[in-house]
This record gives C-alpha cells, structure tokens and sequence, in this order.
C-alpha cells in the first residue's frame, strides 16, 4: 500500500507546474507531510522543499509542524531547515 501511495504522490509532484505561485504552500505542505509519511523519494522531497521555500513567506509557523516519521523526535526538523535554505537561495 505504501509503495502505490508513494507512486501516487511522486506522479502529483511531477505534474505540478514549475511556476511559483502554481499551488498554494499549505497544498505542497500537505503533499510533503504525505512524502514523508510514506517515506517518498530525495527527489521528490528536495522538489517540494524548493517549491516551498520559493513561498515561505505566505506561510505560518505552525504549517511548518511536519511530523517526525520513523524518528524519536516529535518534529521532522531537517525539513524545516531544508526549506529555510532553498529560501535563503532563492
């Protein structure tokens, strides 16, 4: 089940336009909760972190609440920088 979810989810990211404004940021937030919970692809990931950080300045502190699947802490944290460097980049 996880593996067609997993296939799912990287077949929506794939098809999203690369324009910046083409989704809104809580929908690729939502869509990176889903990458992680089934523990989807780096590309995939870094894809929806880079769309992210291209929006970061429309979202709130709580949007950014991403939980920590498969790990001992309550927060996935390494996302939350990975998508504050792509916004410092951009």
């Amino acid at each position: 089940m996880k593996l067609k979810n997993r296939a799912t989810l990287q077949g929506i990211v794939s098809i999203i336009p690369p324009q910046q404004d083409a989704v809104s940021c809580s929908f690729l937030l939502q869509l990176l909760r889903v990458a992680c919970m089934v523990n989807a692809g780096a590309l995939c990931k870094t894809d929806l972190e880079r769309r992210i950080g291209m929006q970061l300045d429309t979202v709130s502190l709580t949007d950014l609440l991403i939980p920590a699947y498969g790990n001992d802490t309550l927060y996935d944290t390494d996302v939350v920088q990975h998508i504050l460097d792509h916004y410092l980049h951009v």
